[in-house]
Order: C-alpha cells, then sequence, then structure tokens
C-alpha cells in the first residue's frame, strides 16, 4: 500500500519572511494543496510595525509549533537584532533559520543590476502596481531630481538600471502616504547620504 498524501489539514504550512517595499516585515504562508504535483496555495500577512511582526512570530512559534523561516541572511540578522533590541530573546525561541545567504544574496543582486531597461518596460512594469503612472509620470520625476537621467542607449533608446525600479516604486508608496515631493527628495538625499539607497537586500521578484 502506497503511503497517504499529505493534506492540507496535516501538513504544517511553510512560513516565509520577507521584508516590503514599505521596509515593513511579512509573512509568505505556503499550505500544501497538492503535494503530487507539487502545488501550493499562499496566504500573506502584511504586519503593521516591528512589535505586530513580534507577536505574530509568537503566536507562529509558541501557538502553532511553526519556526518561520527568513528569505536571506541579510533579513535573518535584522529579526536577531530586533528581536535583542525589544528584549523578546528569552521569550520568543526563533530558529534563526534563512533560505539565501548572503553570497547568494550578493550573486542575485550582481545578476539583477545587470538588466537593463527602457522606459516602456519600466512603464510595463510600474503599471500594475500604480495604474495611473505614465511617461509623462517618468519624465515629472526626473525633472524633479527623484530619479537619475541616463547616457547609455540600447540602439535609439534610452535604458536605465533595475534600482530605477524600485526606486520609483518606493517614490510611489511615499506619495501613497501622504508625501509632497519636496518631503521624498529630502528622504531619496538622505538616503543616499547614508548609503541606504539600494540596500533593499531583496531583488525586484513578486511574490503576490
Amino acid at each position: 500500500m502506497s503511503p497517504r498524501k499529505a493534506t492540507p489539514e496535516k501538513t504544517p504550512p511553510h512560513v516565509s519572511i520577507n521584508v516590503t517595499r514599505k521596509n515593513k516585515f511579512e509573512f509568505i504562508i505556503f499550505y500544501i494543496w497538492n503535494e503530487e504535483r507539487e502545488v501550493y496555495r499562499t496566504r500573506t500577512i502584511f504586519t503593521r510595525d516591528d512589535d505586530d511582526f513580534l507577536m505574530w512570530m509568537f503566536e507562529f512559534i509558541n501557538v502553532f509549533n511553526i519556526q518561520p523561516i527568513a528569505r536571506d541572511e541579510y533579513i535573518k540578522e535584522r529579526i536577531e537584532n530586533l528581536i535583542y533590541k525589544k528584549g523578546w530573546t528569552e521569550k520568543l525561541k526563533w530558529k534563526g533559520k534563512f533560505q539565501q545567504s548572503k553570497e547568494q544574496v550578493e550573486e542575485l543582486n550582481i545578476i539583477y543590476a545587470s538588466f537593463i531597461y527602457t522606459i516602456k518596460d519600466i512603464i510595463n512594469y510600474i503599471k500594475p502596481h500604480s495604474p495611473g503612472f505614465s511617461e509623462r509620470t517618468f519624465r515629472f520625476y526626473q525633472s524633479q531630481g527623484l530619479i537619475p537621467k541616463t547616457k547609455k542607449r540600447k540602439g535609439k533608446h534610452k535604458v536605465y538600471p533595475e534600482q530605477t525600479i524600485k526606486d520609483i516604486l518606493r517614490i510611489i508608496d511615499l506619495q501613497a502616504e501622504g508625501k509632497t515631493i519636496k518631503q521624498i527628495k529630502e528622504i531619496i538625499n538622505n538616503d543616499t547620504k547614508y548609503g541606504i539607497s539600494g540596500k533593499n537586500t531583496s531583488p525586484i521578484i513578486d511574490t503576490k
């Protein structure tokens, strides 16, 4: 008799920890839908702040006996620092597992940094996140100094690095929070000054 296949009810879900574009933690829960076909269904939990994140961690570990896994080693270190800073070291028994090492993340960043995009490519990527985004919006951001201009070309078209897409997504998020163009420019300038810009460790990979 062949072994019984796992079902969503009897198989503990896999919980991955990622960081959103707004620099907040999120949990991505993978439930086995059909183990034979390796089909999964997912649920994403967005946390409001660090305290909310720690409460969710506590619930996963102490209530459901599930050890969430950080998407990469950078996120793992950030979580460990947060647990220490908030005084949850004894309360939260997290094993600190992660999926990708720093070396793997850096390799991915090098690969993604080599990607180039035309304005049309960028608009096609941004539109699902912000339907109102257009070439006019892109040019406006450039005129305000929010995203850099480029001299690189692919044939007749100017091309931009992957970081330009990340910068635009961040600008859109800041605008959604009610920030003015002046405030956004100050935030970006401060990020550049202190070396924060571009240090989001995860490449642009949609998990939704």
